[in-house]
């Protein structure tokens, strides 16, 4: 009796061991890599998605500061501009 009881919770945990390496596959696999990235769990964004984040973020800087000092910037000609000098390609979701 106690052998198949130890036999039963050790395929038990291989099971669920199973089931946990298949939903961390589903949950942390960052679809533009194909690679498991933990940290999507965690942030919610792939490694590469805040590597664009902020190459964007440097490339809007740079247009900004070379405005000079402006009191205001209309966001439809701030989004034709940096479109027009970016190589960014536009990936709505």
């Amino acid at each position: 009796m106690y052998r198949w009881y130890s036999f039963e919770m050790l395929t038990i945990g291989f099971d669920d061991y199973r089931l946990y390496r298949e939903a961390l596959k589903q949950a942390a696999v960052d679809p533009s890599t194909g690679k498991i990235d933990i940290t999507i769990l965690t942030t919610g964004l792939s490694g590469a998605a805040r590597k664009r984040k902020a190459e964007i973020t440097q490339a809007l800087k740079k247009i900004i500061q070379g405005k000079g000092k402006v009191s205001t910037l209309k966001h439809q000609k701030l989004y034709e501009e940096f479109r027009e000098n970016s190589d960014f390609v536009s990936q709505r979701k």
